[in-house]
């Protein structure tokens, strides 16, 4: 159910179009930092003299854990000092991190610095959650982020081509002073345009004590909890696909400098998904969509190992094959993220952050040892697929109490 603000904030809040423009701009700030810097790996690599091609993956891995950790704080605090000022702690957290990366050139400072890009980058995308739960409830939370997600997905889309772009103009340096600029550029936009959604009577005290409390009593419940666990593990399989994408199109597929239209395209489809799920989710409900999304995404996982261990799985067969389990990954977190909500709208920021912490802790790691894994070939990444999904499933069936595609509890 939408939730009404007091009257002096919603005179000055955006216009529907401008609030869903704001919220995805600040969600795309957790993948425009990780896609952008892809087409950097082999200059990376050559310019930091790497040990092998697979640790320049390192840098996706550190910002990962870096924003896993701002997580577990932001969204408490913004629950207890209202959205904004966490909001403007983080942009600037992250315009300081990419300024380090700029005027640093060793490895190790360069993930120092990548680390605290992440702590940054945890507060917008924690805390647009935490505004949207203020907002909307149930399904219509559904269609609302599902349109946030169908603009969100524009970054990763771009986001390599970007990157292309400005390693042709400049060196790596250039990404990072393009994502100061962003990160500035968005951090005047919230400021001038979002109003507090937290007001203060509804804003909790905010103690580690209570924060241990409010964690455990989240673990407690099933649906939460689940569903959580359902988002991490599907957020290994993305970050399966983004650690391992540029090396499998140039060692496999003998494709370079068209790697971001490839990534774009596939990306795309992603897209696609939010869309259909934005026309859909009203009416199916969150349950049916996302658990028959999951089946899809196993079962073409399932088809690409089983192709892959036959042979070279063609170029084009395998791009329709990522883009449809994309497609697929759209619809199932989409839906996934309102069912992890939806009891725990009292302590939204709270929520958020315990959501996105797991997801992104969990799935950095899952993400990290399949990218390890890379072997010139695409099985572990496919193969990633299908252990990740079939986890995911049974993290759903734990939240449902064994049931699936339940299409009665309204939601």
């Amino acid at each position: 159910m939408e939730q009404k603000l007091p009257r002096k904030h919603k005179r000055r809040f955006p216009s529907v179009m401008e609030f869903i423009a704001l919220m995805a701009a600040m969600m795309a700030m957790v993948s425009l930092p990780i896609d952008i810097t892809l087409p950097a790996f082999p200059t990376l690599t050559r310019d930091f003299s790497l040990a092998g091609a697979n640790t320049a993956q390192t840098t996706v891995t550190i910002y990962t854990l870096g924003f896993a950790l701002g997580q577990m704080f932001y969204g408490p605090l913004s629950d207890a000092l209202g959205r904004k000022p966490l909001l403007m702690v983080g942009f600037a957290v992250s315009c300081l991190a990419s300024l380090f990366i700029v005027f640093n050139s060793n490895f190790t400072f360069l993930l120092v610095g990548r680390f605290f890009q992440g702590v940054g980058c945890a507060a917008p995308r924690i805390i647009a959650i935490a505004v949207i739960r203020d907002m909307f409830g149930g399904r219509r939370m559904a269609k609302v982020m599902s349109t946030i997600i169908t603009v969100f997905v524009l970054a990763p889309m771009f986001a390599p081509s970007i990157g292309g772009v400005l390693l042709a103009l400049g060196d790596w340096r250039w990404i990072f002073w393009f994502l100061f600029v962003v990160s500035l550029a968005v951090m005047l936009w919230t400021n001038l345009r979002l109003p507090e959604t937290k007001p203060s009577y509804k804003r909790k005290s905010f103690s580690m004590a209570a924060m241990a409390e409010a964690f455990a009593a989240m673990l407690a419940i099933r649906q939460t909890l689940g569903y959580s666990l359902a988002i991490m593990f599907m957020f290994g399989c993305l970050l399966s696909w983004i650690t391992s994408a540029q090396q499998i199109f140039a060692d496999i597929y003998d494709v370079h400098g068209s790697f971001p239209a490839f990534f774009a395209m596939i990306a795309g489809c992603a897209a696609v998904g939010s869309f259909v799920n934005n026309r859909l989710v009203m009416r199916l409900g969150t349950r049916l969509l996302s658990h028959s999304a999951l089946i899809g995404i196993i079962a073409m996982g399932a088809l690409l190992v089983l192709l892959a261990s036959a042979g070279v799985v063609p170029l084009v067969g395998f791009c329709i094959m990522i883009g449809a389990i994309l497609f697929a990954y759209a619809l199932a977190v989409s839906n996934f993220t309102p069912l992890a909500m939806h009891k725990v709208g009292h302590i939204s920021g709270m929520a958020s952050s315990f959501i996105g912490f797991t997801q992104t802790a969990g799935g950095g790691v899952l993400g990290y040892l399949v990218g390890q894994a890379y072997n010139h070939t695409i099985i572990p990444m496919t193969l990633g697929f299908v252990v990740f999904g079939l986890a995911s499933l049974l993290s759903i069936l734990f939240a449902e109490k064994g049931r699936f595609m339940n299409t009665s509890r309204g939601e």
